[in-house]
This record gives C-alpha cells, sequence and structure tokens, in this order.
C-alpha cells in the first residue's frame, strides 16, 4: 500500500508512467547485475583468487556509477576470462582479510593489498560491499513487484540501527561469510561518529574473541588518511 502511493506521488511529480511492466524490466537487469557480482565474489573464495580486492572494489565502483544494463554487457566478458584464469592475482601465502562495518575508505584495501603489507582482501562485509548485491534468501513472484522489491529491502542485511537482530546476523551471517572465505583476519571500520557501529562493535568483538578470529578495529573517514602501520602490524601477528 505505502509503496503503491509513493509510485503515484512519484508519477504525478515528475510526469512518468512506473508499470509493474517496467518494474519487472528493472529488477530483471538489476538481478543479472547481482548474480555477475555474486560470480565474481565467488572467485574471492579461491585458495589463491584471480582478483584482488582492490580490483573487486574498482569492478563495483564503475558498477555503482554507470547504467546496469552497459555495466551487464560489458563487464560479462572479463567475467569470464576472470573464471576461466588458474593464476592467482598474487603469490600464495598471503593472509586473506574480511573488511567489515559501513561505508568505508577504499584506501584501507591498497593498504592492505600492499606488497610490504602482505594480505589480500577477500570479502567486504560492509554497506559498499557484499550487501550492496546480495539478494536475501527467499522465493520471489516477479509478477507482483512492488512486493518483490519491499521483500529485499525489508530483508537484506540490517544496518546496526535495526536493533533485535544484530545477535542472529553476526552468529549467522558474519560467521558463515568468514567459514566461507576462509578469513584469517577481521578488520571492522568505523567511519567516525557513526554510533550505530560502535554500539554493534562489542557484539562483533566477543564473537569473534568466542570463535578465536583475529580483529582489528579501525576508526576513520570515508576519505583521509589509513593507520598503515597499525594494519601491517595486525597483519604480521596473525601469523604468530
Amino acid at each position: 500500500g505505502d509503496l503503491r502511493s509513493f509510485i503515484k506521488v512519484l508519477e504525478d511529480n515528475f510526469s512518468v508512467s512506473i508499470t509493474d511492466e517496467k518494474l519487472i524490466d528493472s529488477i530483471k537487469v538489476f538481478d543479472r547485475t547481482r548474480s555477475l557480482l555474486t560470480r565474481l565474489s565467488s572467485l574471492r573464495e579461491r585458495e589463491n583468487p584471480p582478483v584482488s580486492g582492490q580490483q573487486a572494489a574498482e569492478i563495483l565502483d564503475i558498477c555503482m556509477n554507470n547504467d546496469r544494463e552497459t555495466f551487464n554487457t560489458e563487464f560479462e566478458p572479463v567475467l569470464i576470462e576472470m573464471e576461466k584464469s588458474t593464476d592467482g592475482i598474487f603469490d600464495s601465502g598471503r593472509n586473506r582479510i574480511m573488511v567489515f562495518g559501513g561505508i568505508h575508505n577504499p584506501d584501507i584495501i591498497r593498504c592492505i593489498e600492499k606488497e610490504e603489507t602482505g594480505g589480500i582482501v577477500v570479502c567486504e562485509d560492509t554497506c559498499s560491499g557484499l550487501r550492496y548485491f546480495t539478494i536475501p534468501p527467499g522465493t520471489d513472484n516477479i509478477e507482483d513487484p512492488v512486493s518483490v522489491l519491499s521483500r529485499r529491502y525489508l530483508s537484506k542485511s540490517p544496518c546496526p540501527r535495526m536493533s533485535g537482530e544484530i545477535e542472529d546476523r553476526i552468529t549467522s551471517d558474519l560467521l558463515e561469510l568468514i567459514k566461507r572465505y576462509r578469513v584469517e583476519g577481521v578488520i571492522y571500520y568505523i567511519t567516525k561518529y557513526c554510533e550505530n557501529h560502535y554500539w554493534e562493535y562489542p557484539f562483533i568483538r566477543d564473537t569473534l574473541e568466542k570463535n578465536r578470529i583475529p580483529l582489528k578495529r579501525i576508526e576513520g573517514e570515508i576519505a583521509g588518511d589509513i593507520p598503515e602501520r597499525e594494519i601491517k602490524s595486525f597483519i604480521e601477528l596473525i601469523n604468530f
């Protein structure tokens, strides 16, 4: 009901027609994008991934800032070549790192993957990472596009501002990702003054300590300096 009313407001204010057929076509385009990004993400599960965290972040940035139909057409052949590759992007032996949090400073990935730091980012459980393109489990009736959109937005991995679901998300989603990507260390990036993520942090810390997974908390801005020495020391300590 509320979404239908919102669609009517948009149509009246912008002199457009938003039909179910148009919504279905758009959902199909975005679903293809999500499928391609999920395939890209699965490459990072490999023991020696053919794609770096930096490359994956750049691809996602291109996706966010371009028409999805164009992105789908141009990216799929590139992805197919990546999937055929049997070579890793780096020499084997790098520590597998997850970046966790909200919208993070992209420089943190570059820092982790520097030669002198010796890590590789295999997963970003962040608002601008997996959460951007992962579809929540369930069956969709695409013939009812408004229902599809509402279920997906309400069922996606929640921001920590959504109280009551955090412990389930940590124990199921986070630990499952760590297992799937064989993560050896987690960097929790908190954007300064984001109280929601400060509130969530103790739950993350206690869960990872219980499961003996190294954790480093970094506080910073979306753009700005990254504490490279702290990150390098953290990755070095993982091996002890």
